[in-house]
């Protein structure tokens, strides 16, 4: 499966389906891991299903003390176009919006900074368009003049910039943010905000800043709780293993020393670390 494109994958789960009139992993699951399941079906998905389980997973778990962070880190590197269908998506399997899901969530479980944030990208207002050259330079001046304090969620403008542009455009925010300062925004909003929106800050910024450093740390940081957050980890290098995963592990042995192929092996001992490995692509002598 790992050496497959998704449409040669479907067509295998749809071949194995008609002959046996089951599905793969109905087959398998006596036989291999929870973890192994959760991988291959997120291999055999559609891709809008595939974003729109791994949202449910974070929605409904009861050990996550940041779902809106959480939430933010998958849904904001994703164009407007992208969070609409997936949100159409989460509707028809689980019978209720997203932001429904996460609002009796939240009352129930957490308490997140960053929930208005994400009703916000999924508001009309979170264009595809990309901004003027003027209204570039006005959001820089913004950025520039933000206080310590005002590195809020509840800071409208802020979010209306992050929120209302797409990465394109925030990249070159970011851009000129440090030609005009001399300083990277991901760097003055880690040393200036506050501890409890510190991280939602970092997801927006770095991943307009970087989409490859942006992965690269994801992946990391999926390993630096107490316990391994598989469930990310396997999101990630699915999400990207067809796109650019070979370019994010070449910044991710930059940044941290180690390949990912290391990495991977470092944290992961179960059945499902090699296919893992296979779809993490060659390893780089």
């Amino acid at each position: 499966m790992s050496g497959r494109s998704l449409e040669q994958r479907q067509s295998i789960r749809d071949a194995y389906i008609s002959k046996y009139e089951k599905g793969i992993i109905h087959d398998l699951r006596s036989q291999v891991s929870d973890n192994y399941c959760s991988l291959l079906d997120g291999l055999l998905d559609d891709a809008t299903e595939f974003h729109a389980k791994h949202l449910h997973r974070i929605v409904n778990n009861i050990l996550a003390e940041e779902k809106d962070v959480e939430l933010l880190e998958v849904l904001f590197p994703l164009s407007a176009i992208e969070r609409f269908v997936i949100g159409c998506s989460y509707s028809e399997l689980y019978k209720k919006s997203l932001l429904e899901d996460i609002e009796e969530n939240i009352k129930e479980n957490i308490s997140g900074a960053f929930t208005e944030t994400i009703g916000y990208l999924f508001q009309d207002e979170a264009s595809e368009e990309n901004p003027s050259s003027s209204e570039i330079r006005e959001y820089v001046d913004i950025l520039a003049a933000v206080t310590s304090e005002e590195w809020n969620p509840a800071n409208n403008k802020l979010i209306e910039i992050f929120c209302s542009s797409t990465l394109v455009s925030l990249a070159s925010v970011t851009k000129d943010y440090k030609s005009k300062t001399n300083k990277s925004l991901l760097d003055v909003v880690t040393a200036d905000a506050a501890d409890e929106f510190r991280r939602g800050f970092q997801v927006m910024i770095g991943a307009a800043d970087d989409i490859w450093q942006y992965f690269a740390d994801q992946i990391y940081e999926s390993a630096s709780g107490p316990r391994l957050n598989i469930n990310k980890l396997i999101y990630i290098i699915i999400f990207r293993c067809e796109m650019d995963l070979a370019n994010i592990s070449e910044v991710f042995q930059k940044t941290y020393d180690h390949s990912l192929h290391d990495f991977l092996r470092q944290h992961c001992s179960d059945d499902y670390t090699d296919m893992l490995l296979a779809l993490a692509g060659p390893e780089k002598k």
